[in-house]
């Protein structure tokens, strides 16, 4: 919705507030995926999160679609420069993320919060590992 009828997100963060809305940017290549990952716009995901940001958003989710569910770890360039370019809105990680290393990097970036699947699935992270990290 952000990408097809950004004025429907302003609608939401304006009838329901910042903190219960989230826009999820999902990205190959950098640039926004739409209907599911089988499409992909000529916005890059840098380009959104700001409009978004500038919109009210305050949280997001970004996924690079070309790491999820495959274990080789989150694409961190990709989360230094979302959260660089965003002045006050914050990012939970998804896609990628093997193990409790990929958290330590992740958090020293600044990102807020990441969604840990196919790891936790696999047994490369379990909930013991995510209880110790969440002490630190």
């Amino acid at each position: 919705m952000a990408i097809k009828n950004p004025d429907f997100v302003k609608t939401a963060l304006d009838r329901f507030g910042p903190k219960r809305i989230v826009v999820g940017i999902d990205a190959k290549s950098g640039f926004v995926a739409t209907e599911g990952w089988l499409k992909t716009s000529s916005v890059d995901y840098l380009t959104l999160a700001k409009e978004m940001e500038t919109k009210g958003v305050e949280l997001f989710v970004y996924t690079d679609v070309d790491r999820d569910g495959t274990l080789t770890g989150p694409n961190f360039e990709h989360y230094k420069r979302l959260i660089e370019h965003l002045s006050t809105a914050k990012v939970i990680a998804s896609g990628g993320i093997a193990d409790l290393s990929d958290l330590v990097r992740l958090k020293s970036i600044g990102v807020a919060g990441a969604i840990v699947g196919k790891a936790y699935y696999n047994n490369t992270i379990s909930l013991a590992d995510l209880k110790q990290f969440e002490g630190e």
